[in-house]
């Protein structure tokens, strides 16, 4: 082969390296590092309150979730099928900054980098996403203090959870989704008046360490019911439980409100 047809080649390979190459976002960034290496990308969604912007590049796409403009938590895929396993090894090879590594724990089918700040993993309930994120500093934002607005207006409500989407109604009633510290919260009116919420995270289902906080969040008092697999405060006034078929789901309601 002529001197010429190697450097064409040669040429021809790097270029098809190039576009089959992961472009990686990097956690601990802030969006103008990012764009430099993906591109200006564009806002996505709120998720859980927090900002979001999609890339798209190389046949992959990348969500990155930014809290204070830092990234936290990057979720990517593949634009023309589900992501493989050599992009996978790819995008964890990518994350293992600073000498740290990822170690794959079957139990909870996740990788975990070896200092336990970061976890990667097929997104539960989307595996055709991949996804790495800042375990701390999600941590850091999972305040659920403020939750619960049984009884507050739609106003009220706005003012604790941010902006909202209306959703399909439920048993007749008006329902919004809103987002904040890492949780999706839809929350039912019933005359203006907030009269059932349910919370799911973003990352995983409901611990019962959110289940206490969030329980706590509404004034604490609750009784376990082992027959009906829920809790109950003021006889059956207050209700709590995970939703059936949608054990994610973690919900409290007002009863007597309901059935007015």
């Amino acid at each position: 082969m002529s001197t010429h047809r190697i450097f064409r080649a040669s040429l021809l390979f790097i270029a098809v390296a190039a576009l089959v190459a992961p472009a990686m976002a990097h956690l601990g960034e802030n969006q103008t590092e990012i764009a430099k290496r993906l591109g200006k990308g564009k806002t996505y969604r709120s998720r859980g309150g927090w900002e979001q912007r999609e890339y798209p590049k190389n046949g992959l796409t990348t969500y990155v979730v930014f809290v204070n403009d830092k990234s936290i938590w990057e979720l990517t895929k593949r634009n023309d099928k589900k992501i493989t396993d050599s992009d996978i090894q790819a995008l964890l090879k990518d994350a293992s900054t600073g000498g740290h590594h990822f170690t794959w724990h079957a139990a909870d089918k996740c990788y975990l980098r070896d200092d336990g700040k970061v976890k990667a993993e097929r997104q539960p309930r989307h595996d055709d996403f991949f996804s790495i994120m800042n375990l701390e500093a999600i941590a850091d934002h999972e305040d659920v203090s403020q939750f619960v607005c049984l009884g507050k207006t739609a106003q009220e409500v706005t003012q604790r959870y941010g902006p909202s989407t209306l959703m399909k109604p439920r048993d007749g009633m008006e329902q919004r989704e809103y987002g904040k510290n890492g949780y999706t919260i839809h929350v039912v009116f019933k005359d203006g008046r907030s009269v059932w919420e349910f919370f799911k995270r973003e990352d995983k289902d409901a611990t019962e360490d959110d289940i206490v906080k969030i329980l706590t969040a509404v004034g604490g008092g609750f009784l376990w019911d082992d027959a009906t697999k829920g809790f109950f405060k003021d006889g059956k006034r207050l209700q709590a439980q995970r939703e059936p078929g949608h054990p994610d789901f973690f919900f409290i309601k007002d009863n007597d409100a309901i059935g007015r």
